[in-house]
């Protein structure tokens, strides 16, 4: 039913972006902007369902095989517990895209609830202290699924130094480890702002920040500027 829905909704689009974030919930929510382009939001629960985020591997592989797009211009974006669905992604399906953006995003799930704000993420991802509940949180884990010799995606991240939410360790580490393992010639960046978690940014380091995703994605995916 659902490559019925996406063959639906993608029938006689143009210009076409896939645009990623991880909620709660199970659903495939599309929705059309301006100038035909389609953004879809594809939103995973984590509890003993991480591994749903196969889903949206799906949704990328069927944009591939029906020639919507291919591995080598296909590029993926989230932030926070989307930024955890990036990093789990990369490290599944490193295969399926170019080039990876990841906002202030989650990506040592065996840690994050002993940071300060962890404890408010139990209910939502479950706890290390419980078996089952272990053995579920690593299996998506992203840190934890980094394997050297791999030829990753061209990957930037962003994190904020004053971040209440999510450590900005979690980026630091999770970038040095992708750049100590990664067997590809992509570059793995991290960029590092002194904000927090997107609110309370000013309006001026936002659009910096907008202005280096955009220039990144343009860069690793070959994408020509054309100036009126």
């Amino acid at each position: 039913m659902r490559g019925d829905l996406f063959k639906f909704l993608l029938q006689g689009l143009g210009d076409l972006q896939l645009i990623d974030k991880l909620v709660d919930g199970l659903l495939v929510d599309p929705s059309f902007a301006s100038r035909q382009r389609f953004q879809c939001f594809i939103r995973l629960r984590v509890i003993f369902a991480a591994q749903d985020g196969l889903d949206f591997a799906g949704a990328a592989r069927y944009l591939i095989d029906q020639k919507y797009t291919s591995p080598a211009t296909l590029a993926i974006i989230g932030g926070s517990n989307g930024g955890l669905l990036m990093g789990a992604t990369l490290t599944q399906h490193p295969e399926l895209f170019r080039a990876v953006v990841s906002h202030v995003g989650i990506y040592d799930m065996l840690r994050c609830e002993l940071y300060p704000n962890g404890e408010f993420n139990v209910t939502e991802f479950g706890t290390v202290t419980d078996p089952e509940q272990f053995r579920a949180i690593y299996a998506y884990s992203p840190l934890h699924h980094v394997v050297d010799g791999t030829a990753y995606p061209a990957v930037m991240m962003f994190s904020g130094t004053n971040d209440p939410r999510v450590n900005p360790a979690d980026s630091r580490k999770f970038t040095a480890r992708l750049q100590a393992a990664n067997a590809s010639d992509h570059p793995i960046l991290l960029r590092i702002s002194g904000g927090g978690h997107g609110f309370g940014t000013s309006l001026s380091e936002g659009l910096a920040q907008t202005a280096d995703q955009y220039a990144f994605l343009f860069w690793q995916l070959g994408m020509k500027v054309s100036v009126p």
